[in-house]
């Protein structure tokens, strides 16, 4: 098969994931604009904090593909997972930053002038969202090792499946029934903690016991940081990871100054925000993919 066909099929992949990943945002916003306009505008500076958070920290993780292919094109399979299993250390750091952030956005709200009404039903957002955050990362280490190895339909068949669960659980929750009270905006946050969890299970599953895993021997005991391979990691991640929170914040972050301007701007930032999403995933998708075959070939020694 030739390297564009490969490069596409494996874009291709990729972008059906993205997509049905996207559909978690754009499935919340119909649903919490279905209960009400107040529901849609939090949840725009909600998602809007979230993502900007997310994707600098996934970006950190995402530098790693590269590294991956390029052992993986080198043959050199235990090195592999040794390099996996320090990944750990980077996303645990990862974890706590974004965390930490999630749980305090009292004062960047202020700054923006987010309106007092808004504010509290945005820190629950968040709040529920921040206990999601390990399983997110989690799954992205699993997501950039599953590309980096040539096999990202993994990744889209668990991508896919999590939102035929999450569109459901989502609307239950949001407007309650079968013996839970309608919950709102924390309805979909719910689901979406639920729904990241889940994809981390079948995940680990899936690495414990399909042979694709088995030669990289992911599930030897943890060594200890390696400080050295660590800060090559950072150094390609964190500057990786602010590139891509600086392309994304500068429209994402606008909810919060949109904000001011009442529920109805806000939450017409938030559609707008989605459909914008939508389009970055083609771009995204085929770099992912090209950065992989890239990567692969220079571990064969072919540049």
């Amino acid at each position: 098969m030739s390297e564009r066909r490969l490069i596409a099929r494996h874009a291709g992949t990729v972008l059906v994931g993205q997509m049905a990943t996207m559909a978690f945002g754009v499935t919340d916003t119909v649903v919490a604009g279905r209960f009400d306009r107040d529901a849609l505008a939090a949840l725009s500076i909600g998602a809007a904090i979230f993502i900007s958070v997310f994707v600098a920290l996934t970006g950190t993780l995402q530098a790693l593909l590269p590294v991956w292919a390029e052992l993986h094109g080198a043959g050199r399979r235990e090195a592999m997972g040794r390099s996996v299993r320090q990944a750990l250390y980077l996303c645990a750091a990862a974890t706590a930053v974004g965390a930490a952030l999630l749980l305090s956005p009292g004062p960047l709200l202020a700054w923006t002038e987010v309106p007092p009404a808004m504010r509290g039903a945005v820190g629950q957002y968040l709040a529920v969202l921040a206990a999601a955050l390990p399983a997110a990362l989690l799954f992205r280490i699993y997501a950039t090792l599953n590309q980096s190895i040539g096999r990202p339909s993994f990744v889209t068949w668990l991508q896919v499946g999590a939102l035929a669960v999450k569109v459901p659980l989502s609307i239950w929750l949001t407007f309650g029934g079968l013996g839970v009270p309608a919950l709102g905006l924390l309805g979909c946050a719910l689901a979406t903690l639920a729904v990241n969890w889940l994809m981390l299970a079948v995940a680990v599953l899936m690495l414990r016991h399909r042979p694709e895993y088995q030669a990289y021997r992911l599930w030897r005991r943890p060594e200890r940081p390696d400080w050295p391979q660590l800060g090559a990691f950072a150094r390609l991640g964190v500057p990786a990871g602010l590139s891509v929170m600086v392309e994304v914040s500068s429209f994402t972050f606008m909810a919060l100054f949109i904000a001011r301007l009442g529920s109805t701007a806000t939450a017409a930032h938030q559609i707008a925000s989605n459909l914008t999403a939508v389009a970055y995933m083609v771009p995204l998708s085929l770099g992912l993919a090209t950065s992989a075959r890239v990567g692969y070939w220079m571990g064969a020694g072919r540049p």
